[in-house]
């Protein structure tokens, strides 16, 4: 009787280093797979956000482009030689 409790003893004690070991395992591969998850994710965010920034660059050049046509125009079509640096001076205050 003795060696049978022994026998089963040890027998729980490799069950419970196996299903120790099985835990360990399935905890390692969910991490990996959450971590790739979180990457991909991460890649896609950064994707999108570089995708905004540019669109907004973009418009924010063109904004410049067209804000300092109006300046040029400003100077060109009211600027006087009597009050032309007062004139270019209200004219390129606007393009800052």
């Amino acid at each position: 009787m003795r060696a049978n409790r022994d026998l089963r003893e040890r027998q729980y004690a490799e069950r419970r280093v196996q299903d120790q070991e099985h835990a360990l395992r399935r905890e390692r591969e969910l991490h990996h797979s959450l971590r790739a998850q979180y990457r991909a994710q991460t890649a896609a965010e950064l994707a999108a956000l570089g995708d905004v920034q540019r669109a907004r660059q973009a418009k924010r050049a063109a904004d410049n482009r067209q804000v300092r046509y109006a300046a040029r125009g400003c100077v060109w079509r009211e600027g006087r030689l009597d009050q032309g640096p007062v004139l270019r001076t209200r004219c390129m205050a606007a393009v800052d």
